[in-house]
């Protein structure tokens, strides 16, 4: 995300009292945001939100099908979380070990 998209972002979350923005006391260039409490309200009722979706869309699946799914996402957040700590000695077969130190363009 650039730099001016994520200030209007900032701007808009701010407007909207989810955030709250305040400049640091000794180097004007940074701000720091800090999430306020109607902020955390709307991400519980978002994250519940899309819960009740995901539970919608799989309520259609037999379950055969949704135990087969749960394991294989069980097995992806291993996997995603083996390397994300650095558990896993090697990236699996046609994957690339994640660059979290390297910054996107």
């Amino acid at each position: 995300m650039s730099l001016p998209a994520t200030s209007q972002l900032v701007d808009r979350l701010v407007m909207a009292d989810l955030v709250d923005r305040t400049e640091h006391a000794v180097d004007r260039r940074v701000r720091r945001v800090t999430i306020l409490p109607s902020g955390l309200r709307f991400l519980e009722e978002l994250g519940a939100l899309r819960l009740r979706e995901i539970e919608d869309a799989l309520g259609s699946l037999s379950p055969g099908s949704r135990a087969v799914l749960a394991r294989a996402v069980g097995r992806a957040v291993e996997e995603l979380e083996g390397e994300l700590d650095g558990t896993l000695a090697r990236p699996l077969p046609g994957r690339r070990r994640l660059a979290l130190s390297q910054r996107r363009p």
